[in-house]
C-alpha cells in the first residue's frame, strides 16, 4: 500500500487511525461497515485491517467476519499508564539520584521484548521525556534491559531470544544464550544488572528492576556513564544506592515484595 503524503499527513495511516477510533467506539464491525462510514473501498480497509490484525491491533471474529480491537491496544493502554504512574513516583528519586551522583539516570519500561527509555534525567538539571518510539534497545545487552530480564520466568527469556535474537554491538556483547542465562542467574542472586560496554562503546551502567502491583519486573532504572568513572567499586556502591531507591518506587506503586 503506497503511503500518500498529504500537508504532513500519511492519509493511509490516518485512515487507519480512524478505523481503530471507530472500532473504539462501535465495537465489531464488518469490512462492509466500515466500507460505506468512510467511503472507501472494501479492498483499503481490508487491507489496512489485515495489517492491524497482523500486528494484533485488531482481532476477526471469524464466526461473523467483523473485526473488534485487539489485545495489543489492550497492552499498549496498560503500558501508557504503568508509565505515567510510574513517572509520577520515579521522577524525585531520579533528581535526587542524578544531582547526588552527577551521571546520567534512565527510566525505562518493557514492551514486547525490548526495553523502552520513557524519562532520561542529566546532570546540570537537564530533564527530558523520551518518546514510546524514540529509544528502543535489545535487553540483552543493557542494563536496563538485562534488570528486567532477569526477573521473567524462563519461557519468556526463551521467547525474546527466539524474537529478537541476540545481535552484536560491541566486543563485549554477550551472544550466546547459555552465557546470558548464566548472567541473568548472577544478576538475580545480586539484585542489579551491569551494561559493561556491552551496548555502546567506553559507556558502562547499572540498572535495577522495578516491580509493580503483580509483582512483574516491568520497568527499571539504571545510572549510566563513560567507563573510567565506572569502576567496579563505583558501580557496586552505585548499585546499593539504587536498590534502595527501586525498592521505595516499587512499594509506591504497589509491590508486595521484601
Amino acid at each position: 500500500m503506497n503511503l500518500v503524503m498529504v500537508s504532513g499527513i500519511v492519509k493511509s495511516l490516518q485512515k487507519g487511525i480512524r478505523i481503530i477510533d471507530c472500532l473504539a467506539r462501535n465495537g465489531e464491525m464488518g469490512v462492509t461497515d466500515l466500507s460505506k462510514e468512510f467511503g472507501v473501498s472494501k479492498s483499503s480497509i481490508y487491507n489496512l485491517l489485515n495489517t492491524f490484525a497482523q500486528n494484533h491491533w485488531v482481532e476477526k471474529n471469524e464466526i461473523t467476519n467483523k473485526y473488534k480491537l485487539g489485545i495489543r491496544l489492550f497492552e499498549l493502554g496498560n503500558i501508557v499508564r504503568e508509565g505515567f504512574q510510574l513517572r509520577e513516583v520515579a521522577i524525585p528519586f531520579m533528581k535526587e539520584l542524578v544531582d547526588k551522583i552527577g551521571e546520567t539516570v534512565h527510566l525505562t519500561v518493557l514492551d514486547d521484548g525490548m526495553v523502552v527509555y520513557i524519562e532520561s534525567a542529566q546532570p546540570g538539571n537537564k530533564f527530558s521525556a523520551v518518546s514510546l518510539n524514540e529509544r528502543r534497545v535489545y535487553m540483552h545487552c543493557t542494563g536496563v534491559g538485562k534488570a528486567i530480564m532477569a526477573f521473567l520466568k524462563e519461557e519468556e527469556i526463551d521467547k525474546i531470544i527466539e524474537e529478537k535474537g541476540l545481535p552484536l554491538f560491541t566486543a563485549n556483547t554477550i551472544i550466546d544464550s547459555d552465557e546470558l542465562k548464566k548472567e541473568l542467574g548472577n544478576i538475580r542472586k545480586r539484585g542489579y544488572a551491569i551494561d559493561d560496554i556491552e551496548h555502546e562503546p567506553g559507556v558502562r551502567c547499572v540498572g535495577v528492576p522495578i516491580f509493580n502491583e503483580k509483582g512483574d519486573a516491568f520497568a527499571s532504572m539504571s545510572l549510566t556513564g563513560p567507563s573510567p568513572r565506572f569502576s567496579d567499586e563505583k558501580i557496586k556502591e552505585y548499585a546499593d544506592i539504587m536498590k534502595e531507591i527501586t525498592f521505595i518506587i516499587s512499594k509506591k506503586l504497589g509491590w508486595k515484595g521484601c
